[in-house]
């Protein structure tokens, strides 16, 4: 049996989240965003041992949002995220960076590039992606009928690049169905947040909301070209547990 452990951490994350900020409001302050940080940076640096990049970027925009909610003052968030995006280019060169991944990164610079060499090698899964999206065109190549399907020409189709498949098949449309479902998710969490009394409540419909969103988004951005491959999957579609 294999056992992802950072799926799991996922949601035990949220939960000691929430259940940390549910009555404080020390993290008003400026140090008092220390314990928060600390409680997201621990899981963060476990899971980048696996290695798994993807899960723990996940964490921090998690963060943010239930910190957010919870009542912390917007310009200690936005002084942090800058700091962060300052220590970016450090952390890119730093050990925990895989050669691998930082390939992946360079590849979201260079998907444009005509190099045949390219195209085959580090950019191969992102090109076939693309042109598997687009040949959906607006209604799609039909159910287990286009040719990336039939003749198994996109790699981790049935996980990481999902959302290029249901392009494929279903087109425009069928990608816009699939958006609207996540919207309906989004929305639903977030009625909850706002007609609960309880904060541990609020918090954690309001953690859920923002992780599965922010998933989605990566997923669907790496898979049209707008974000590094990170091997994330796409939530409530994606095979797997």
């Amino acid at each position: 049996i294999n056992i992802q452990v950072s799926e799991y951490t996922k949601v035990i994350y949220v939960l000691a989240l929430a259940y940390y900020l549910r009555y404080r409001t020390n993290y008003r302050t400026l140090t008092g965003l220390l314990v928060p940080f600390i409680l997201t940076l621990i899981p963060m640096a476990l899971i980048l041992k696996e290695p798994d990049l993807g899960t723990s970027i996940l964490l921090l925009p998690t963060l943010f949002v239930m910190l957010f909610v919870a009542g912390a003052k917007l310009r200690h968030l936005a002084l942090i995220l800058l700091l962060g995006l300052i220590a970016a280019p450090t952390f890119y060169f730093s050990p925990l960076m895989n050669p691998y991944q930082r390939e992946r990164i360079q590849a979201l610079f260079h998907q444009d590039d005509v190099d045949a060499q390219w195209r085959l090698n580090a950019g191969y899964q992102l090109n076939q992606s693309k042109i598997a999206l687009g040949s959906g065109r607006t209604i799609g190549q039909g159910f287990s009928e286009g040719a990336f399907f039939r003749h198994d020409l996109l790699p981790e189709e049935h996980n990481d690049f999902i959302f290029a498949v249901v392009g494929h098949q279903w087109g425009f449309l069928g990608c816009m169905v699939m958006l609207f479902g996540y919207l309906v998710i989004i929305a639903a969490g977030l009625t909850i947040a706002s007609i609960t009394r309880d904060p541990l409540g609020r918090l954690l419909a309001v953690g859920i909301c923002a992780m599965t969103c922010t998933q989605a988004i990566i997923n669907m951005g790496m898979t049209i070209g707008l974000m590094p491959i990170t091997g994330m999957s796409l939530p409530f579609v994606s095979m797997g547990g």
